[in-house]
């Protein structure tokens, strides 16, 4: 069975919470009623999860399937977040999240 961009978010969600880094799904869109699109959620192009670093920067991860690339508002949206001094990433397997992380939080030696 094929992997789906929701199982990809959950597996990055899962790995957030067992690293103790404060991240949420972030649901946004849109959606026609009668001749009025309503759009909830944020802004456009908002990244799939949201969360705060250690450090206090915002983090910010678009989770994409292979073969599919993030749109020019999640692009923009993603160099808002680094012009900010944020973290912006696009991830298309679990294992883009962890060598990210492990980049940014290294983990703490236990003694």
């Amino acid at each position: 069975m094929k992997a789906t961009e929701t199982q990809l978010v959950r597996a990055c969600l899962d790995y957030l919470a067992a690293r103790r880094i404060f991240a949420w799904r972030e649901n946004s869109g849109g959606m026609k009623r009668g001749k009025r699109f309503i759009r909830f959620g944020g802004v456009k192009g908002m990244a799939d999860i949201l969360g705060i670093l250690p450090d206090g920067r915002i983090l910010a991860i678009e989770c994409k399937m292979p073969g599919n690339g993030p749109s020019q508002d999640q692009l923009d949206f993603a160099a808002r977040v680094k012009a900010s001094n944020g973290v912006a990433l696009l991830v298309y397997k679990p294992e883009d999240l962890w060598t990210a992380i492990n980049t940014l939080c290294p983990p703490k030696k236990h003694r």
